[in-house]
């Protein structure tokens, strides 16, 4: 079994969950990394794993694509797991043709990739399927002017570009093609794992609140039982039918209302604090890819977490 993970950067906690893996269960397993940059912190995190320096996606799609499919075929790499936003959407979009080499790619389909990247399909989807979420502008016409408000990017990635503004004065520099006004909810920030099968279909979720945000991500966070939540987790995975795990940001305000925020179609910065909790998707995913079975625990551990900072060196 050979896996690689794309766009892998600093997150070597994913290392460390996959040669725990390899370690306890999987023998043969062969970990594979790909970053756009030699000095990405998780090449550096083992001896035994392998590395590959990519173009950046964000540069030259079909070069970028070029590389992980030269890759996959070198190495014949049974699953790919891509970790950030640069390259979902080219994945998604050529994900036929890395299959026919036999590597399953744990992504969902071109049609999910957009719903979840443009803030603009996202608030569609919300309203279709009757979910809660804050109240969103387009225009400066449909504007009801109440402040605070929050200005985000359509296209944003890790909060990038967000600011709140809270009179008319600075909503003058709002680029209303690249930009949207969105009502400023206050109350809990949580985050949703949700797994899917290969097939779109529900398998498990995790619920936590934040308790601190780095750089747009989750750094701190605790485990919570949230009923609630767990509905929303599975309503959200029958109707938006994704591939592999779904990262969901939600705020529940002062009254008990759940605002969905936002959905990233890959695991994301909260994943770290559900595996911690004893709910292992990246296994379950290894396993289906195997065609075997492997239950998921039904309850996480309720466990705080939080990121720390290590230093990684070569000679």
């Amino acid at each position: 079994m050979k896996i690689l993970l794309t766009n892998v950067g600093r997150r070597t906690y994913f290392v460390d969950f996959l040669e725990k893996i390899k370690n306890n269960s999987l023998k043969d397993l062969e970990i594979h990394l790909s970053d756009c940059s030699k000095l990405a912190a998780s090449f550096y995190n083992r001896k035994n794993i392998k590395i590959h320096i990519t173009p950046k996606a964000t540069q030259n799609k079909n070069k970028y694509f070029q590389s992980i499919l030269r890759v996959v075929k070198k190495n014949k790499i049974n699953i790919l797991i891509p970790l950030s936003d640069y390259d979902l959407n080219i994945l998604s979009i050529k994900k036929s043709l890395l299959e026919k080499n036999k590597c399953k790619v744990i992504i969902s389909n071109k049609e999910v990739i957009k719903t979840c990247f443009s803030k603009t399909e996202t608030t569609k989807f919300l309203k279709k399927n009757k979910f809660t979420f804050p109240k969103t502008w387009f225009s400066q016409s449909q504007f009801k002017k109440k402040y605070p408000v929050i200005i985000k990017n359509i296209y944003g990635s890790a909060s990038l570009g967000q600011k709140i503004i809270f009179e008319n004065r600075d909503l003058k520099f709002t680029n209303f093609k690249k930009e949207i006004i969105q009502e400023l909810v206050v109350g809990k920030e949580y985050n949703l794992d949700i797994l899917n099968d290969f097939h779109g279909n529900y398998l498990d979720s995790c619920a936590k609140i934040k308790l601190s945000m780095r750089a747009g991500e989750t750094d701190k966070a605790k485990i919570v039982n949230n009923s609630k939540l767990i509905l929303i987790a599975k309503k959200i995975s029958k109707n938006l039918r994704h591939i592999g795990n779904l990262d969901c940001d939600l705020i529940i305000d002062k009254k008990g209302k759940v605002n969905i925020l936002d959905f990233n179609p890959r695991f994301g910065g909260g994943y770290p604090f559900t595996h911690m909790a004893g709910k292992n998707y990246l296994y379950k995913i290894i396993k289906m890819t195997l065609g075997e079975f492997y239950k998921l625990k039904k309850y996480p551990k309720i466990i705080t977490g939080m990121k720390g900072i290590d230093i990684k060196t070569f000679n």
